[in-house]
């Protein structure tokens, strides 16, 4: 993302009084929560933990649902490639516990054919027992 997407991309967080250390720490985590008061007011607030001081901070967003949504969105976006890294290291550990227990399942069959897995590969055994 370039510089004047980047700007444009946190439009509204920057008027939240963010530093580059708070938009830091909302690229892994932070959400927009909704809060009621009395019966027909609802007030909107970001909240997010400070890496540093490991800490909750919440900024007040306001009342204006529509600039909730676009806080939300701009959030999103910054949260996008960590999502993604997330879900690839999930489906990453998945994969090797599928080729964990295929290869388990797959061993006796190939040891009736005089082979053996040697890594990834199949291999014959270099000495036939007979």
């Amino acid at each position: 993302m370039n510089e004047a997407n980047s700007r444009k991309t946190v439009q509204h967080l920057s008027k939240l009084r963010m530093s580059a250390g708070d938009l830091k720490s909302l690229t892994s985590q932070g959400f927009v929560s909704e809060e009621r008061r009395g019966r027909n007011r609802v007030y909107f607030k970001l909240r997010y933990r400070c890496e540093v001081t490991k800490r909750q901070k919440v900024r007040y967003i306001g009342s204006d649902r529509g600039v909730a949504d676009e806080v939300r969105r701009e959030l999103d976006l910054l949260q996008l490639t960590t999502r993604a890294e997330r879900e690839l290291r999930q489906l990453n550990v998945e994969a090797r516990r599928i080729l964990r227990t295929s290869k388990k399942e797959v061993a006796p069959l190939l040891k009736q054919q005089g082979l053996h897995f040697y890594g990834l590969e199949i291999r014959q055994h270099r000495y036939a027992k007979t």
